[in-house]
């Protein structure tokens, strides 16, 4: 009887470490892409697509501006500005989040903040995603991001 117990303590132990395990690692390795509108550098909304790369519990943000073809998302031309971001993803059960801090980006310039003593402080572009994995993919900011 002893044994029994102990066999199925072991075995639960086992299986709940493979489900553990499974469910944090689900974007591991995956890229994902969506399209949204953004504001850059006081200029009015533009659109782009956006390709995110999941790499253990980092994130890279590829952001290419396109110019969408009669409303339709499959038929876009890239323009020539890319804007790229890596950040750390924090994800709990379902739920993910991440900041991403621009890092090598054609045409970007520095911002500058002022600090609590009044002096201008160097600042990089940063981009915040909330959301949430779904069956097809995951809803970041309320945009869906298919797999790619």
């Amino acid at each position: 009887m002893r044994k029994t117990i102990q066999i199925i303590i072991a075995l639960s132990i086992l299986v709940f470490a493979s489900c553990q395990n499974k469910n944090s690692n689900v974007l591991d390795g995956k890229k994902f892409i969506g399209f949204e509108e953004d504001v850059y550098f006081d200029s009015p909304g533009h659109t782009f697509q956006t390709i995110l790369t999941f790499e253990d519990d980092s994130v890279l943000v590829v952001k290419n501006l396109i110019s969408i073809v009669d409303k339709d998302t499959l038929n876009f031309k890239k323009k020539q500005s890319s804007y790229q971001y890596k950040g750390f993803v924090k994800k709990e059960k379902n739920n993910l989040e991440f900041v991403a801090y621009a890092y090598n980006c054609k045409g970007c310039s520095v911002f500058y903040s002022v600090d609590k003593k009044g002096k201008p402080k160097k600042s990089l572009d940063k981009k915040t995603y909330k959301g949430f994995v779904t069956k097809n993919g995951i809803n970041l900011n309320g945009i869906n991001f298919k797999p790619e």
